[in-house]
């Protein structure tokens, strides 16, 4: 992987996948990987989700500017679920979220009621040495793969994802 800061585009193009998938991007915000998901999938659609009305707002603008329709906003606490059926999701990114996330554990579940059976999850989390002072909120990938495994995935990959990130992709089973 790249030096520097995170590229989703490199941890996507690993994934293969196909342009007709149904992703989610949990805590999308104002962009991250939506556009770039929605680029992908051009005859897929892309969830975007994030508990910020403000966040969706700016999103929706890119999306209109950019002439991407691909896209369904969600306004949602992913800690009280989220308004996907069960099994809809080919692939669900949670980049740079589970470090501001209380209730880990529910998010991943929700995660895994909306995936398919195989479907990936991709999660993207700060490194110890990240520059931006996050030291207390940082997520214990030790204790997140224990969670993961409990829940129902297998661990495909482990990345180093830039200099202050890592990256786990699993798959539901």
């Amino acid at each position: 992987m790249q030096e520097g800061f995170l590229n989703p585009n490199e941890i996507l193009s690993s994934l293969n996948i196909p342009d007709n998938a149904i992703i989610c991007d949990f805590g999308a915000g104002s962009n991250g990987w939506t556009v770039i998901l929605a680029r992908m999938v051009k005859k897929g659609m892309v969830y975007a989700v994030d508990i910020s009305d403000d966040y969706l707002s700016i999103l929706e603008s890119n999306l209109k500017r950019l002439d991407i329709n691909n896209v369904k906003l969600l306004l949602s606490d992913l800690e009280k679920g989220v308004k996907i059926k069960e099994g809809e999701i080919d692939l669900l990114i949670i980049a740079n979220l589970l470090f501001q996330v209380n209730d880990k554990e529910f998010v991943l579940k929700e995660g895994k009621r909306i995936l398919k059976k195989k479907g990936k999850l991709v999660i993207v989390d700060w490194k110890n040495n990240n520059p931006f002072g996050l030291k207390e909120e940082l997520v214990d990938f030790n204790k997140l793969e224990e969670s993961i495994l409990k829940i129902g995935f297998k661990i495909e990959k482990h990345l180093d994802v830039g200099n202050y990130h890592r990256c786990l992709i699993v798959e539901k089973i």
